[in-house]
């Protein structure tokens, strides 16, 4: 693609030519390291680009009943779907996100409804009233999200010596698939009974049970209540929509505001300096899901 991206772009001068050769090398590596990785993942590659409600796709869009005669329909285009077949007629189903750089699904956004983009793609295709011309089985059951960086950009040693030392190992950590995953399932994301994982991030304790910090596996229950807690919000928007709720309610998280990057910015009449914005705080208990009907919102002066 280099001599016909941007009509040449990248052979424009030296800076492209060194930029697309670094692309090139990364994408080589992460095709490496991938291919390590198949033997202890028990879920093969499916489908890439994976539309479904769009005009182009042979897949229906999500659609979901608000009552009173409404619904909300969800499109979209997947990058990847993995399956992972358990029965003649059913099979697990991860969905992969590329993304340019690193990126992890973050609880507390995802507790307040604002991290909903893959969780609602897996419920789009787990909801799929005949899957099989597509994906060959009858029924699929929801495994897995995951975001994959295609940069890497795995974390440096403390010194030169340290970094050196598994270059391989520093390199695998960059590509580590961040989000949520059934725990239940783990021997067909990890295969080898490890106790803490490179290419999915979960760790055990010694009993056995997952670790509260530095995991991302869910109990099955768990995930399946993340998964209904997910469809609730978005049939809850749904139901704001048709009720006119135009509220503007910008959230802020640390330093972070739903201001930052928004293309409405100059045009809105928010005002920081005399409202105040919607402010997420962690869920009070160890999980990811918040209970039904208790999202925080900022209430108009």
């Amino acid at each position: 693609l280099t001599p016909v991206f941007r009509d040449g772009l990248f052979l424009a001068n030296a800076a492209g030519r060194f930029t697309a050769g670094t692309l090139i090398a990364g994408v080589e590596q992460l095709m490496e390291t991938l291919v390590g990785w198949t033997r202890p993942y028990q879920f093969d590659p499916h489908a890439v680009e994976v539309g479904f409600g769009l005009k182009d796709s042979r897949l229906p869009g999500w659609r979901l009943d608000l009552g009173g005669d409404h619904a909300l329909v969800l499109r979209g285009r997947i990058d990847r779907v993995d399956l992972c077949r358990v029965a003649a007629d059913a099979a697990l189903v991860v969905i992969v996100d590329y993304k340019s750089s690193a990126r992890e699904l973050d609880a507390v956004k995802l507790h307040h409804g604002l991290e909903l983009q893959l969780l609602a793609y897996l419920g789009a295709l787990s909801q799929l009233p005949d899957p099989k011309g597509e994906f060959g089985v009858a029924r699929l059951l929801p495994a897995g999200v995951f975001y994959v960086s295609l940069k890497g950009g795995a974390k440096g040693g403390d010194n030169r010596v340290e970094a050196q030392d598994d270059p391989q190992t520093l390199r695998t950590e960059g590509y580590q698939h961040r989000g949520r995953f059934d725990g239940g399932q783990l021997e067909r994301f990890d295969n080898r009974g490890v106790a803490k994982g490179d290419q999915f991030r979960f760790s055990k304790n010694k009993d056995g049970e997952f670790s509260k910090r530095g995991n991302e596996a869910l109990p099955a229950e768990a995930f399946g209540a993340l998964l209904k807690q997910v469809e609730d919000f978005l049939r809850r928007y749904g139901q704001a929509i048709y009720a006119g709720d135009a509220r503007v309610a910008p959230y802020r998280k640390g330093t972070e505001t739903a201001c930052d990057f928004c293309d409405y910015r100059p045009i809105c009449r928010f005002d920081p300096w005399t409202e105040p914005y919607r402010v997420l705080r962690p869920p009070s208990k160890p999980s990811d899901a918040a209970p039904a009907g208790k999202t925080s919102a900022r209430k108009k002066p």
